[in-house]
């Protein structure tokens, strides 16, 4: 860095100096631009706000039976991790189920769709909490004719998750339908298990 400066003279007569307040010159502010050793030769990343696409964590669950009777379930979700212990998102259900049983052949389609949460208690456990909007399929009991509805069904439960590679993980997971209704639901009882995994 290259210096300047400048020396100031006052000159006096031979027997009398004059005295007097002399002003500074106005300086030229320092407008030099230090740029620290981890900005040299890359440019400086700004900090992300808002939607950032890298905290979108897409996953589901999906079970396969076959035989009789048979049970397909295919499930996709997509979350969004709001902060790094709460998780947000949405997600879509199709269950198809059916066999026969006493001379008795019987097939039901159910589908639909769920809002869904995860909260990081602790270490590898979380607390989770979905509502599932699914639109159900059931017999009368007059001449076995099937009639469709939409089942509201809140659930509460917990998960724990084995994690693997970066950020992906297979998580099973306990649920409690507290609108259970056993004439509609697809499931055998309130309690509901899933086995499913997120990227």
């Amino acid at each position: 860095m290259k210096f300047i400066v400048g020396f100031m003279f006052y000159s006096c007569s031979f027997s009398l100096c004059w005295a007097q307040y002399v002003p500074e010159p106005n300086q030229k502010k320092d407008t030099t631009v230090y740029v620290s050793s981890t900005q040299k030769g890359s440019d400086k990343k700004e900090r992300k706000s808002g939607f950032d696409t890298e905290k979108l964590v897409p996953g589901g669950n999906f079970a396969l039976s076959f035989g009789n009777p048979y049970y397909i379930d295919v499930s996709p979700s997509l979350g969004y991790m709001v902060t790094d212990g709460l998780l947000l998102g949405l997600g879509a259900s199709y269950i198809a189920q059916g066999g026969s049983t006493n001379n008795f052949t019987y097939s039901f389609n159910y589908y639909g769709g769920r809002v869904l949460a995860r909260q990081k208690l602790f270490e590898s456990f979380y607390a989770n909490a979905e509502i599932d909007f699914l639109n159900v399929q059931y017999i009368t009991g007059i001449g076995n004719e099937t009639l469709r509805k939409w089942l509201f069904s809140p659930l509460v439960g917990a998960s724990y998750v084995m994690p693997f590679g970066k950020r992906g993980g297979v998580q099973a997971t306990l649920l409690y339908n507290l609108n259970y209704q056993q004439l509609y639901s697809p499931f055998p009882s309130a309690l509901v298990w899933r086995l499913g995994f997120f990227l």
